[in-house]
């Protein structure tokens, strides 16, 4: 898979619960990542990241934080998200060591 260069593509996962569930079966043998961009969702991270281990125990799970004023990287992190951040904030702002570029 490539990278996802528009917000909306990352977050279609949230949108789409019980297909990430139905997923998580079908491809346990596969290599899966999470990829959840986030800004100040301290509130919101945590259970986000948790739901998604439990669907996808093997997936890896990243947050790209872009440049959070709050807790939210250190709450994704404690949830057992590999956390990469952005100083410079921006809708769908990415530098490319994100995607391996």
């Amino acid at each position: 898979m490539g990278c996802l260069h528009r917000p909306a593509e990352a977050s279609i996962y949230c949108r789409f619960e019980h297909g990430v569930q139905a997923l998580g079966s079908a491809m346990k043998q596969q290599s899966v990542a999470v990829i959840l961009p986030c800004r100040n969702e301290e509130a919101a991270v945590g259970a986000t990241v948790t739901a998604f281990r439990a669907a996808l125990p093997h997936a890896a799970i990243y947050v790209f934080d872009n440049n959070s004023t709050d807790n939210t990287v250190n709450v994704a992190r404690a949830a057992g998200a590999i956390v990469r951040t952005e100083l410079t904030p921006g809708k769908g702002r990415r530098p490319p060591e994100f995607c391996g570029h």
